[in-house]
């Protein structure tokens, strides 16, 4: 299990979302052992990795406790990831915490066999349980060898970490031997030990050396674990595309309705209920800016409104063509691939906007055009209108006649109709209670569409 790791303390309503979740995890009669963290229920260490293992299916025994707790409105369930094993999932939860939207991310393992992504022999860990403040936990031994596994894999070794190896081994260094030897040559147990001792494990390359002779000496050494575990990784990646886990969202307003701060601000404030976030304007920009070269950083689909297009039919046949490509290209290149790797992809006007305003592209061809094209254009998950008086929108960016603004709010609710999964969010209210409205909309629709732990 992981909490989110925004090196902020644990409040009071997720250590009791996460208490509630153990509790009646015991009262079930279930396995498990929450694995490293417990240091989090005393209040004194900022939010950090946890992580629980399973004697069965998390989507046996977790699930149906989530689904019950959920019905109670604290939270949402925002994902629930299958990962590296058959077995193995990934649950983020979105709690309305009195600071905001708080998040608690649980990393369950069930793998009986060793072909999760460290190959460590997951087992071990549901043995000799003991338990800490009414929590299962791993024997001293069996976390001291997840830790040593696990911190080797990722190749980075924190101090708090360096010295909670160390103090392991020294609390019972006979157990943590004979489990180093149940799985490492003696040479290899000689190696980890002296670097322990000699409160090396963080040299450069150490971890790295570890992790070699893990992988040549441990499970991974089977050739049969290794296959397993390619496969799985092979089906995970295809479900995942066939049924992404991210959410593509558009932001539609005139200048002025705050799209760029408000977009800002739900990226900051909804990030941890992804693995991923992106932010683009107007187009992809899969393809490079015409008659220049193309720069990641050139969001140049933002360029100052204007009432009259300043290219003719020809041109603008040709420069409409362009953009359309990459409107289609690019989602199927730059958005897609990011919604199947679980990110949050949020977009600035979109194509819509070429319906609404099309001279601010230098577009003058009928507007049937677009209409009809529009079906071809993949559709966002969700689409937002920032809507406000239209004299406030004028006062905030005094770039287009306020009659003007009038039209595109009535040309952006039409596109809103034509979208089909769009809503009018008011912006009358401060930055941080919109920002605020917005981001708990956004995991509120990707909790439905992702289904989680539904019965």
């Amino acid at each position: 299990m992981k909490i989110t790791n925004n090196k902020r303390k644990a409040s009071n309503l997720q250590l009791d979302i996460l208490r509630s979740i153990f509790s009646e995890l015991s009262r079930r009669g279930v396995t498990y052992a929450m694995i490293h963290g417990r240091d989090i229920f005393n209040g004194n260490t900022s939010m950090s990795d946890v992580d629980i293992v399973f004697d069965e299916s998390p989507r046996k025994t977790l699930s149906s406790i989530l689904h019950e707790m959920q019905k109670k409105g604290t939270f949402r369930i925002v994902q629930c990831l299958h990962y590296d094993v058959s077995e193995c999932y990934y649950y983020i939860l979105s709690i309305n915490d009195e600071d905001g939207i708080s998040f608690l991310h649980l990393d369950c393992m069930y793998d009986p066999v060793g072909i999760n992504s460290y190959f460590f022999p997951a087992p071990e860990l549901l043995v000799n349980l003991k338990n800490d403040g009414d929590v299962p936990s791993p024997s001293i031994a069996a976390e001291f060898l997840y830790l040593v596994v696990k911190k080797s894999r990722k190749g980075k070794l924190d101090q708090a970490t360096k010295s909670d190896i160390e103090s392991l081994f020294a609390s019972d260094r006979n157990a943590c031997l004979a489990l180093l030897e149940k799985y490492l040559d003696p040479e290899t147990v000689a190696k980890i030990v002296a670097y322990i001792e000699n409160g090396t494990m963080d040299k450069p390359g150490t971890l790295e050396g570890i992790h070699r002779l893990w992988r040549q000496q441990g499970p991974a050494r089977k050739v049969s674990i290794r296959i397993r575990r390619l496969a799985h990784d092979v089906i995970r990646k295809i479900y995942r595309l066939i049924k992404p886990s991210g959410i593509f969202v558009v932001f539609l307003g005139p200048d002025g309705s705050g799209k760029t701060t408000i977009a800002e601000g739900v990226l900051a404030e909804s990030r941890d209920g992804f693995r991923k976030t992106f932010h683009f304007h107007w187009r992809p920009e899969l393809l490079p800016r015409p008659g220049g070269k193309h720069k990641p950083s050139d969001h140049d689909g933002a360029p100052e409104p204007a009432l009259k297009s300043k290219y003719g039919l020809f041109m603008s046949l040709l420069r409409f063509s362009y953009y359309y490509v990459d409107f289609i290209l690019g989602y199927w290149i730059r958005i897609y691939p990011r919604k199947a790797a679980t990110s949050l992809v949020i977009g600035e006007r979109y194509y819509y906007d070429i319906l609404v305003h099309p001279e601010r592209y230098g577009f003058s061809l009928p507007a049937w055009v677009y209409r009809v094209l529009i079906y071809f254009v993949p559709k966002p998950d969700m689409t937002i209108l920032l809507a406000n008086e239209a004299e406030v929108i004028a006062e905030r960016k005094d770039e287009l006649p306020v009659e003007e603004i009038r039209r595109q709010l009535d040309a952006y609710r039409g596109v809103l109709r034509l979208a089909g999964n769009g809503i009018e969010v008011r912006t009358e209210g401060g930055i941080d209670d919109v920002v605020q409205n917005v981001s708990q909309t956004v995991l509120n629709k990707t909790a439905d569409k992702n289904r989680c732990c539904d019965s």
